[in-house]
């Protein structure tokens, strides 16, 4: 449960806005067990798309950039935004497309119905939340039926996708993540290390509780980047679901 100071505003397209801190928000999100590093710049452009009335957005990009935990992190700030409530709907282990609307309505709390989406849309209707929809590209159809039923019959819900391909649907802002950045901080902090390379030392500092961020082990991390983004030395840190070994 995530909880922010103040009483629950009444849903509305406007208490969203222009009442972004008087709310009491609440919903399940797993907790996330490591430090989220970097991604400032992403977050406050993905909060003023909000901010700006977008209801779909969908982040997309390659497994393993960070979409996921970029997508939780957004939900961690709902208060700010005025949403009253998050839901995650978690759909990277559906298998069957035909579960991505029973998965809906439990992650919402709507309980148990013959359509599913159906009820999961009554029991939001007058919702003002965000709805996370992650791991939505092998069961692609069944989601852009889920964003279109949801966006047109409840109309202050947004909904916040990932996928590493677009729902495809009218109204829907894709947003590619990009890699971390590799440019040197201005700041003295960790030698003025990328984000890139502070990722790795913190992953690292798990392992390693007296690992130290040096130059040349920042460039060796900097050097060893992949064209498409991703970080050999540190793959899949950014959704603090790997692990790092070192000799």
């Amino acid at each position: 449960m995530i909880a922010g100071m103040g009483k629950a505003q009444p849903p509305g397209p406007d208490s969203r806005v222009d009442n972004p801190r008087d709310v009491e928000v609440t919903g399940d999100l797993p907790m996330s067990l490591t430090t989220f590093v970097g991604r400032e710049r992403e977050l406050d452009e993905l909060r003023s798309l909000f901010r700006e009335g977008k209801r779909l957005v969908t982040l997309v990009g390659i497994g393993g950039i960070g979409k996921t935990r970029l997508a939780l992190e957004l939900g961690f700030s709902a208060s700010d935004l005025g949403w009253a409530n998050v839901y995650l709907v978690e759909l990277a282990l559906l298998a069957d497309p035909g579960l991505v609307d029973g998965a809906v309505l439990e992650s919402v709390g709507g309980g148990s119905s013959r359509s599913p989406l159906q009820a999961a849309a009554e029991y939001l209707r007058e919702a003002n939340a965000l709805l996370v929809l992650d791991c939505c590209e092998h069961v692609l159809n069944a989601a852009r039926r889920v964003a279109e039923v949801l966006l047109r019959r409840c109309p202050s819900v947004a909904i916040l996708a990932t996928s590493r391909s677009p729902l495809d649907i009218e109204g829907e802002l894709v947003w590619q993540v990009p890699s971390l950045s590799m440019q040197k901080r201005g700041d003295a902090g960790e030698a003025g290390a990328s984000d890139a390379a502070r990722l790795f030392a913190d992953r690292a500092s798990y392992v390693q509780s007296r690992f130290e961020l040096s130059e040349d082990v920042a460039g060796a991390v900097e050097a060893n980047r992949s064209p498409g983004g991703r970080h050999p030395l540190g793959y899949r840190a950014g959704r603090g679901t790997g692990s790092c070994s070192f000799r």
